[in-house]
């Protein structure tokens, strides 16, 4: 609803090409995540976005990889991207041709322009729009913050700091495999037996081995893999809740008012990271099928099949806070306000906790001497 004349905001539907222009008044339009729309920052006009989710389509793994020099050559399914990378924290992002200034939103740092420069990239086929907006981000930030009484109090005030809260498109890919497992190990059961030492009986524990072997089939739809290192590992892979159901087709009207990072490792490097995480289901599923109360396995090998990928775009919100000439980041998942990162102790908070819980310590020893 307008606030000045209560009448609701026109929404219009838009066409398959970018629109950065308001059509009411010329303004700059940008998506918002409040409202699902391209929405005018100047008089507020809208426009409607296509947000029907639709089923991901991976495409061969093996396939694309054999014919990936000469796809981005003949420039199928890729685009030309305009980046910068930044001297600070070495994050990769996309820009936009016509901008006189801009900051990493991974470090905060200024970035130099005149470092840009175009190549070609592998063009995402889907992505999960922004759903929460700065604010809601920001709020799930101080919440998360309120629980860590040992970081830094400056670290509170940099949560109110809207220009160090930038949303940005992380680049991940997502692969399917059914996978076919042969293996070979052991089955162990504890068990107890009475045994006399020194001329008393005494109860000692062992285990019972057997050999096994078998075979497992393990299915994994949409395993997603980080395609940038610009992040820590430990908090991207901890960015779960992801609700892949929703995702849309690839559209560059959800971009506008927020920064994509551009991938750091392509399909093929990132497949031999998703097969590490695909092992450690596969040996789960082993010691399941081996039983017993212990397992080992000795030997495994695993057919991947004709492994399929998908290239995603996630939103993500992202503050970052230098300490001690250190970079400290921290996340919220821009679906669901989850909050994962990272946080620099203050010395003066650990000082005072020693000393108050010596002096607790103190005064227990006292009343337990009189």
């Amino acid at each position: 609803m307008n606030g000045d004349n209560n009448t609701e905001k026109e929404k219009t539907p838009i066409d398959n090409a970018l629109q950065t222009k308001c059509p009411s008044c010329s303004g700059t339009m940008q998506y918002s995540p409040e409202s699902g729309t391209l929405k005018c920052i100047y008089c507020g006009h809208e426009q409607e976005l296509d947000m029907t989710p639709v089923s991901l389509t991976g495409q061969s793994l093996d396939e694309c990889a054999a014919q990936c020099a000469s796809k981005l050559n003949e420039g199928i399914n890729t685009t030309t991207v305009t980046e910068i990378k930044c001297q600070q924290c070495g994050a990769t992002t996309t820009v936009a041709e016509n901008i006189t200034s801009a900051r990493c939103a991974f470090c905060g740092s200024s970035l130099v322009l005149a470092d840009a420069h175009e190549r070609r990239a592998w063009k995402p086929e889907y992505m999960l729009p922004f759903s929460i907006g700065k604010k809601a981000g920001r709020e799930a930030y101080k919440e998360w913050l309120k629980g860590k009484w040992y970081a830094p109090n400056e670290l509170r005030k940099n949560a109110a700091d809207t220009k160090a809260f930038q949303g940005v498109y992380m680049p991940y890919w997502a692969y399917d495999a059914e996978t076919e497992t042969q293996y070979k190990g052991k089955q162990g059961h504890r068990a107890t037996r009475v045994k006399r030492v020194n001329g008393k009986e005494e109860t000692e524990s062992y285990t019972e081995w057997r050999n096994v072997e078998g075979e497992v089939n393990v299915d994994f739809e949409n395993l997603l893999v980080p395609a940038s290192d610009t992040l820590p590992a430990g908090i991207l892979n901890k960015l779960v809740r992801w609700d892949l159901e929703n995702c849309v087709d690839y559209r560059e009207e959800f971009l506008s008012g927020f920064e994509t990072e551009l991938y750091t490792k392509d399909f093929v490097q990132a497949a031999e990271i998703a097969k590490q995480k695909m092992d450690i289901e596969i040996d789960q599923e082993i010691k399941k099928d081996i039983g017993g109360s212990d397992q080992r396995i000795d030997w495994r090998d695993t057919d991947y099949g004709d492994i399929m990928f998908k290239h995603l775009l996630l939103p993500i919100w992202i503050s970052s806070y230098t300490y001690q000439g250190k970079i400290y980041q921290f996340v919220v998942n821009g679906r669901t306000g989850e909050v994962e990162g990272n946080y620099p102790l203050s010395k003066i908070k650990v000082a005072i906790s020693i000393i108050i819980a010596i002096i607790i310590a103190g005064i227990l020893v006292y009343y337990m001497m009189k």
